[in-house]
């Protein structure tokens, strides 16, 4: 009851009042609630905005240890790839993920924040391509993250590229003293030929002279793979020579 004749003690001092001092007294008691009002409503339509106006995931191609660089380098690298993947521009898109920068064994936030990044688009089956400096590829390829390239590629195709190819050997990951090699130094050495192996599997291809070189990714050698678990490979395949 109390409330009530307040409210209405409130509405008899209004009446008769003018607008302006009508609008000063919502200002005065109102102003709060209103501007929070108003804000959930600007948050609530941006975001909305936003999720209509998002196109879905045509191709993801994540770059580890890339160099920060602009729009204008990442558009450039990725002006012909529309057309390439049979992707329609206005419908699909393209995401080039270039902002990961860790060392996975170095144990700090970085390493920690990266390597929970990259599992969840593992997990998710996101990711569709990876392009690496040395350390990082050969730290995920020992995981088994990367699809045997002869998946994909014929011998024939995989010939003309034979020099830029580089391998792990399943059966050395797989056996008893995997678990004791993960506990060594990963120094990043790429394993350009198979001779050796017992079961060789060509993982990567090395970039060395490349439009990732030329266009400031990376500086010294970078190493294309597709991750083994991508449900876009088909359109993985078409990249091989952009690199």
């Amino acid at each position: 009851m109390a409330m009530r004749d307040e409210i209405r003690a409130e509405r008899e001092k209004l009446r008769g009042q003018s607008l302006r001092k009508r609008l000063g007294y919502f200002y005065d008691y109102y102003k709060l609630p209103f501007f929070a009002v108003l804000l959930l409503l600007l948050l609530g339509t941006a975001f909305l905005r936003e999720l209509t106006s998002r196109k879905p995931t045509g191709f993801y191609m994540l770059f580890l240890n890339a160099e920060p660089v602009g729009d204008a380098q990442l558009a450039a690298l990725s002006e012909n790839w529309y057309s390439l993947l049979g992707l329609d521009e206005g419908k699909q898109e393209i995401t080039v993920d270039a902002a990961l920068r860790f060392d996975p064994e170095a144990g700090d936030e970085a390493a920690l924040a990266g390597t929970m990044r990259v599992t969840a688009l593992l997990a998710s089956r996101s990711a569709d391509i990876c392009i690496s400096d040395p350390k990082l590829f050969c730290y995920y390829a020992e995981s088994g993250a990367f699809l045997d390239l002869r998946e994909l590629y014929s011998e024939e195709e995989l010939a003309a590229y034979a020099d830029r190819l580089c391998y792990i050997d399943r059966q050395e990951i797989s056996s008893e003293d995997a678990e004791e090699d993960k506990n060594t130094e990963n120094t990043g050495t790429l394993i350009r030929s198979p001779e050796g192996m017992a079961e060789p599997l060509p993982v990567g291809l090395v970039c060395e002279d490349s439009v990732l070189q030329r266009l400031g990714l990376y500086r010294d050698t970078a190493v294309f793979s597709v991750f083994a678990n991508s449900r876009r490979q088909e359109l993985a395949r078409r990249l091989l020579d952009c690199f």
